[in-house]
C-alpha cells in the first residue's frame, strides 16, 4: 500500500490536471478523489491532522513504510481505534511523540 501511495505522490502534479469521474454525475479533482477513497484511512493513520491531502498522504506513506509487512497486514483495516495504539507506540519508538 505504501508503494502505491508513494507512486501517486510522485506523479501528483501531472495527475492534478484531469478531473475524475468516480461517482455518477460528478467530476472530482485529484484531492477530492483521494479524500473520497482514502479519507478514512488517512484519518486513521494521521488523526487530527490539518495538513493538505497531499501532505497527509506523504505522512501516511512515511508511517506505512515504517511498518513491516506483517505488522501492516495485522492493522491494514485502518479502523481508527485499531490503529491508534500501535501508531502511538511506533511514534514513541521513532522519537516523534
Amino acid at each position: 500500500m505504501a508503494r502505491r501511495l508513494a507512486a501517486l505522490l510522485r506523479f501528483w502534479d501531472v495527475l492534478q490536471g484531469p478531473r475524475y469521474a468516480f461517482w455518477f454525475e460528478r467530476k472530482d479533482t485529484l484531492e477530492e478523489l483521494i479524500e473520497d477513497i482514502y479519507g478514512m484511512t488517512l484519518k486513521a493513520w494521521c488523526p487530527g491532522s490539518t495538513a493538505s491531502v497531499r501532505e497527509h498522504l506523504a505522512l501516511t506513506v512515511e508511517r506505512i513504510a515504517a511498518l513491516s509487512p506483517k505488522d501492516f497486514e495485522n492493522l491494514s483495516s485502518a479502523y481508527r481505534y485499531a490503529v491508534n495504539g500501535p501508531l502511538c507506540a511506533w511514534d514513541r519508538e521513532l522519537g516523534r511523540h
